[in-house]
């Protein structure tokens, strides 16, 4: 067991199971060559629900795979003083420098559900101090953020080179004629990227910040 290195993990509806995966992340602390994990948190209603859980707390991680519907528990734009919380999150991403693959869904819900039912949640002004150098792929789902703060994260990981948002918006965003979430990307910010998908409202934003052939 502690020369695991991937770990792949989904719900379960079993309470009594449930009280049982405290222990399993400790466990996984002693797995000291682990560096690929993905964890499927679709029981957040669930006791044992890994959201706020010692998973946040592992280190040398590389390949982060992390999907939940807690963004489903809160519908509504997301309050940054009340929950769900995502400083931990944010903490993982910051002392994992070795991460070159990230990717964070918070709803099960389809985009178009979205604009009826807001399932999201709020990723706060630290994720602008993250700088993951050996970042290569960010895969992000259901966010809001301020974009001046998720512009500057961007452009601290000029590293990435693939880049998926998806219904991934302006904090508080409730409608309007430009959701851009890049607004604020400076010229050049994103030199290495390679391959993009977001919606439309965000290209011009994105091809002024990378590569001439993006």
């Amino acid at each position: 067991m502690t020369f695991l290195k991937t770990f792949e993990w989904g719900y379960v509806f079993d309470d009594r199971a449930a009280s049982d995966i405290p222990g399993l992340w400790d466990a996984l602390r002693a797995c000291l060559e682990l560096k690929d994990i993905k964890v499927d948190d679709g029981g957040c209603g669930l006791g044992g629900s890994v959201s706020h859980s010692q998973l946040f707390s592992l280190q040398g991680i590389e390949t982060f795979d992390f999907e939940t519907n807690i963004g489903d528990q809160f519908l509504g734009h997301p309050d940054p003083d009340s929950e769900p919380h995502t400083e931990h999150i944010i903490d993982f991403l910051a002392t994992n420098r070795g991460l070159h693959t990230i990717r964070l869904s918070f709803s099960y819900c389809t985009s178009y559900d979205y604009f009826f039912d807001t399932h999201s949640v709020y990723l706060g002004p630290t994720l602008a101090d993250v700088r993951l150098p050996h970042l290569h792929t960010l895969k992000l789902s259901f966010i809001e953020c301020d974009p001046r703060v998720f512009c500057d994260f961007l452009t601290n990981n000029p590293t990435i080179q693939i880049l998926d948002l998806y219904t991934c918006f302006p904090y508080a965003y409730t409608g309007g004629k430009r959701p851009d979430i890049l607004v604020h990307l400076e010229e050049g910010a994103l030199p290495n990227l390679q391959d993009y998908a977001g919606g439309c409202y965000t290209w011009k934003s994105l091809c002024r910040a990378g590569p001439h052939y993006v």
